[in-house]
């Protein structure tokens, strides 16, 4: 039986990307969009691993009032680079040392005209 390490990476990371609708109840929650603070409002977490450690969690949370459904948070979340997509990882696993720089000035996701490109 042959697996390709490529693959398994790629799928590991993206099966470790979950969506909920959360309701918190007791602490206020900022929304990463619209930078409010929410408490008794329907919000949605995204938890995922670090691509390059593969054990740290990341967080990013978003408000009812900016994103419609769960898929609305995921798109704007890989627009704006916080969630990594498919080709990202491909792009990563073969090269991974182009997405770092020496000083820390550079987003690692993405370069900075690109992510220009892709600012609101």
């Amino acid at each position: 039986m042959i697996r390709d390490p490529k693959e398994k990476f790629v799928s590991d990371c993206l099966k470790s990307v979950s969506i909920h609708k959360f309701f918190p109840i007791l602490f206020y929650y900022r929304c990463d969009k619209c930078g409010m603070e929410y408490k008794r409002e329907l919000m949605y977490e995204c938890e995922f691993r670090d691509y390059v450690t593969l054990s740290f969690v990341m967080r990013n949370m978003g408000c009812s009032h900016c994103f419609s459904s769960k898929n609305d948070f995921r798109k704007w979340l890989e627009k704006t680079g916080e969630l990594y997509t498919k080709e990202f990882l491909e792009d990563y696993y073969d090269h991974p040392f182009k997405f770092f720089s020496v000083n820390g000035d550079r987003s690692v996701i993405f370069d900075e005209d690109i992510k220009d490109k892709h600012r609101e």
